[in-house]
């Protein structure tokens, strides 16, 4: 009787345990898609990009930014703009290799460097009517 009443308590305690990774599951499925969703918006952007010549909406949104804050780090940007550090380090790399935006000349090495606007990025938003 003792023997059953252990089974029974262990089979109650692995039913709980299936209930917690189904739904840990079905977290970690709606996230994935979300996350696949987010990849293709970047990827089309890309494809803009590269097939324009034109930078992506959100580096723009970025470079904007940068225009009217110049000196905000990448943390700063991803927080004004609502995007995860990633995106935005994406988005202020893809500045950078531009031309666009860089860093100042003194850095200060063991915290986050600001973004400084250069020439080029005030060029591009006032030439397309930006800003």
């Amino acid at each position: 009787m003792i023997y059953f009443s252990i089974l029974k308590e262990k089979v109650s305690l692995l039913a709980k345990q299936i209930t917690t990774l189904k739904h840990g599951k079905s977290v970690l499925q709606t996230e994935n898609a979300k996350l696949r969703k987010r990849v293709k918006n970047l990827e089309q952007q890309l494809d803009r990009v590269n097939s324009k010549g034109e930078l992506a909406d959100d580096t723009v949104e970025v470079l904007k930014l940068l225009f009217e804050h110049d000196g905000l780090t990448v943390s700063q940007v991803a927080g004004d703009l609502n995007m995860s550090h990633g995106v935005a380090e994406y988005h202020c790399g893809a500045l950078r290799s531009a031309e666009m935006i860089g860093f100042p000349f003194l850095r200060t090495f063991g915290s986050e460097n600001p973004n400084c606007m250069l020439q080029k990025g005030r060029a591009y938003l006032v030439k397309n009517g930006l800003v």
